[in-house]
């Protein structure tokens, strides 16, 4: 089998931002819940976000997270770029309302 056109997930996540033009943050949930520094961070996450059950849900997924305003998104974004969930298994991206990626938690 030969394919004709490949899109890695940084070009599918890009095109999703473009087409909505707003700012937004992707989120790469990797964590295994298996040690005590992924129960740690995983906590944080709960604690930081307990009054919105829906997005503790959408962020086990991970995806792709929209804001209306740049500000939101950065700290949004910030909050994941933190000690200690940085060097965690939670990968974020901040993207501006174009589609390109401005910065990451790597």
């Amino acid at each position: 089998m030969k394919y004709n056109q490949y899109a890695s997930w940084h070009s599918i996540v890009s095109l999703a931002v473009q087409q909505k033009g707003k700012h937004s943050v992707y989120i790469a949930n990797n964590l295994e819940y298996e040690t005590e520094k992924d129960l740690a961070v995983w906590d944080m996450v709960c604690k930081r976000f307990e009054d919105d059950q829906d997005l503790i849900s959408d962020l086990i997924c991970g995806g792709l997270f929209f804001f209306a305003t740049e500000e939101e998104a950065r700290e949004f974004f910030e909050f994941f770029n933190s000690t200690p969930i940085y060097s965690s298994g939670i990968y974020a991206e901040l993207f501006d309302e174009t589609g390109m990626g401005v910065t990451e938690n790597t």
